[in-house]
């Protein structure tokens, strides 16, 4: 593995959803991808630079609002584009 590439396929972002983001968490590592969950009370800025400088190719976000609209963000660090993916809570 070189310097660019990460181990970790998803890191995860809870806002106030640690719960719900377990649950997806637990769906990806059953289809066999490496996933690192944030667990700390940082604020989304600095766990986005640690997203860059870890080089994490997709960090998921779930709060509040994802959770009402059944849904999870997913940031494809390299390109930066988000996409949104349902699911159920």
């Amino acid at each position: 593995m070189n310097q660019e590439e990460s181990s970790i396929d998803y890191y995860f972002i809870p806002i106030n959803s640690e719960i719900e983001s377990l649950k997806v968490a637990e769906q990806l590592r059953e289809r066999g991808y490496n996933v690192e969950m944030e667990l700390g009370k940082k604020k989304l800025g600095k766990l986005m630079e640690k997203a860059n400088k870890e080089r994490f190719p997709n960090v998921i976000i779930i709060g509040e609002e994802e959770i009402k609209l059944n849904q999870i963000k997913i940031k494809e660090m390299k390109s930066g584009q988000e996409r949104t993916e349902f699911f159920p809570f």
